[in-house]
């Protein structure tokens, strides 16, 4: 499978370090053939400085900087502009009109919930919030706006206890995901951190890939897409990519291939006009 990566952040968004050329240059230099870059959204309306870029500083610029990348580097690597969003149905025009106009693809990456005075609140407000946080999954995935599901397992966040209802909230998320053909991230990122900060157990020390979740994904056969989450150049490696692999072989996951992803992307945007 060639190598590919469309979760990808820059340092425009106040947590993450490098440029987006730095992470394309790290991509081309490991053999990656397909990388998006997906930077969290920008608002005009919400500002929240280091979890999302300023929109007036910094939107434009990241438009302008990846799509000039995507020029010079076209003989090297296939490049994609997306952003790693926030599902809420107050969002559902504002993420059109960046489908439409400005970006190749969402992905779904569930920080924070929105209430109807449009501000964001973290899950953990909630005394529900895992509930909270599997219905605006849901609705993300209803939406037919999102490529795929971000680190879908983050529920663990919220609810963290190994037992017979977070086995139900794991058949919850596939279920849904099934329903709606949407694709599930393994996402690596916390691994591979724990991973290059010396971390000898780093499985057993990150939250997440959960393996009750993708025990589950595997067996119900539901869609998968590798995901890196770098939020630094280093992290887009050849190394990452194949312990992804290995994932992919324990549980028997369904995963896609970059084309397929590239596939799902054209017909989301074909659908929205």
């Amino acid at each position: 499978m060639d190598k590919y990566n469309f979760h990808s952040h820059t340092y425009r968004c106040g947590h993450a370090e490098g440029t987006e050329e730095e992470y394309i240059l790290k991509a081309i230099e490991e053999g990656f053939k397909y990388y998006g870059v997906s930077d969290h959204v920008m608002f005009p309306f919400i500002n929240q400085p280091g979890i999302r870029g300023d929109y007036d500083i910094n939107f434009q610029p990241y438009i302008t900087a990846v799509n000039d990348l995507k020029i010079k580097y076209k003989n090297d690597i296939d490049l994609h502009i997306g952003m790693e969003v926030e599902y809420s149905p107050l969002l559902d025009n504002y993420y059109r009109d960046l489908l439409k106009n400005e970006l190749d693809y969402l992905i779904m990456g569930q920080h924070f919930h929105m209430e109807n005075n449009m501000h964001f609140y973290n899950y953990d407000k909630y005394s529900d919030g895992v509930d909270l946080y599997v219905d605006d999954m849901i609705l993300g995935m209803e939406s037919g706006l999102i490529l795929y599901v971000a680190h879908p397992d983050q529920f663990v966040y919220y609810y963290d206890k190994r037992d017979e209802r977070l086995i139900k909230i794991c058949e919850r998320v596939v279920k849904a995901a099934k329903r709606t053909d949407t694709p599930l991230e393994l996402n690596i990122s916390k691994v591979e951190f724990l991973r290059w900060q010396g971390s000898k157990n780093p499985e057993q020390e990150a939250s997440f890939p959960l393996d009750m979740f993708w025990r589950i994904v595997g067996k119900e056969h539901a869609k998968v897409v590798i995901g890196l989450d770098s939020h630094h150049p280093r992290f887009v490696s050849t190394a990452g990519f194949n312990y992804a692999l290995e994932l992919v072989n324990r549980y028997n996951l369904n995963v896609l291939d970059a084309k397929e992803i590239i596939k799902r992307m054209d017909k989301i945007k074909k659908a929205i006009g």
